[in-house]
């Protein structure tokens, strides 16, 4: 007899950028663990191989920013914020 499966759904659409609303991107190498980054701000997740865990990073949302918390977005990627991994 075999077991029944249960159908689970796994987010796959990437929200857009929680810092700049830009569009995002999966990146890995050969030399990269993978990772979500945005394409305009460079803003990320930290890496991992579970893709369930960087698309929940992602795409998790806190309370919409105020106009003058909107302008305090750093100006160079690479003082991008880095989104942690939920346990």
């Amino acid at each position: 007899m075999s077991k029944p499966t249960r159908n689970v759904v796994e987010p796959t659409t990437l929200l857009p950028c929680p810092f700049c609303g830009g569009k995002a991107e999966f990146r890995s190498g050969s030399s990269t663990t993978p990772y979500i980054r945005c394409m305009e701000c460079g803003g990320r997740t930290k890496s991992s191989y579970d893709k369930t865990k960087l698309i929940a990073a992602w795409n998790r949302r806190a309370v919409p920013p105020t106009a003058t918390e909107t302008n305090k977005l750093p100006p160079k990627w690479e003082d991008a914020p880095t989104l942690e991994l939920g346990a």
